[in-house]
Protein backbone atom coordinates (compact mmCIF):
# COMPACT_ATOMS: atom_id res chain seq x y z
CA UNK A 1 0.00 0.00 0.00
CA UNK A 2 3.03 2.48 0.43
CA UNK A 3 4.46 2.39 -2.67
CA UNK A 4 0.94 2.47 -4.22
CA UNK A 5 0.28 5.71 -2.77
CA UNK A 6 3.66 6.65 -3.88
CA UNK A 7 3.26 6.06 -7.08
CA UNK A 8 -0.23 7.39 -7.25
CA UNK A 9 1.06 10.79 -5.73
CA UNK A 10 4.42 10.73 -7.97
CA UNK A 11 1.63 11.11 -11.00
CA UNK A 12 1.87 7.27 -11.86
CA UNK A 13 -1.80 5.62 -12.39
CA UNK A 14 -2.61 3.29 -10.08
CA UNK A 15 -5.31 0.93 -9.54
CA UNK A 16 -5.99 -1.36 -6.13
CA UNK A 17 -7.83 -4.38 -6.61
CA UNK A 18 -9.64 -6.14 -3.87
CA UNK A 19 -11.58 -9.10 -3.66
CA UNK A 20 -14.27 -8.06 -0.95
CA UNK A 21 -15.88 -4.84 -0.15
CA UNK A 22 -13.03 -2.84 1.06
CA UNK A 23 -9.09 -3.11 1.93
CA UNK A 24 -7.88 -3.30 5.46
CA UNK A 25 -11.21 -5.27 6.20
CA UNK A 26 -9.83 -6.66 9.66
CA UNK A 27 -8.94 -2.71 10.67
CA UNK A 28 -11.04 -1.13 12.91
CA UNK A 29 -13.63 -0.10 10.28
CA UNK A 30 -13.41 3.88 10.82
CA UNK A 31 -9.98 3.21 9.24
CA UNK A 32 -11.20 0.85 6.17
CA UNK A 33 -14.16 3.52 5.78
CA UNK A 34 -11.98 6.48 5.91
CA UNK A 35 -9.11 4.91 3.58
CA UNK A 36 -11.75 4.02 0.91
CA UNK A 37 -12.99 7.43 1.14
CA UNK A 38 -9.64 8.64 0.56
CA UNK A 39 -9.19 6.69 -2.38
CA UNK A 40 -12.62 7.70 -4.08
CA UNK A 41 -11.09 11.27 -3.94
CA UNK A 42 -7.46 11.13 -4.74
CA UNK A 43 -6.72 7.41 -5.79
CA UNK A 44 -5.88 5.25 -6.21
CA UNK A 45 -8.89 3.74 -8.44
CA UNK A 46 -10.08 1.07 -6.29
CA UNK A 47 -12.10 -1.60 -7.62
CA UNK A 48 -13.79 -3.93 -5.40
CA UNK A 49 -15.47 -7.54 -5.72
CA UNK A 50 -12.65 -7.94 -7.90
CA UNK A 51 -11.93 -11.78 -8.37
CA UNK A 52 -9.06 -12.68 -10.61
CA UNK A 53 -9.64 -15.19 -13.49
CA UNK A 54 -6.16 -15.81 -14.08
CA UNK A 55 -2.29 -14.41 -13.53
CA UNK A 56 -0.71 -14.78 -17.07
CA UNK A 57 2.85 -13.53 -17.39
CA UNK A 58 3.36 -10.89 -20.37
CA UNK A 59 6.79 -11.50 -21.96
CA UNK A 60 7.41 -8.15 -23.35
CA UNK A 61 6.89 -6.81 -19.55
CA UNK A 62 10.15 -5.29 -17.98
Amino acid sequence: MNWLALSTRWGAKTHLFVRKHAPLRSFDPMISETLVEVMNAEGPQLHTHAVPKAVVKNATAV
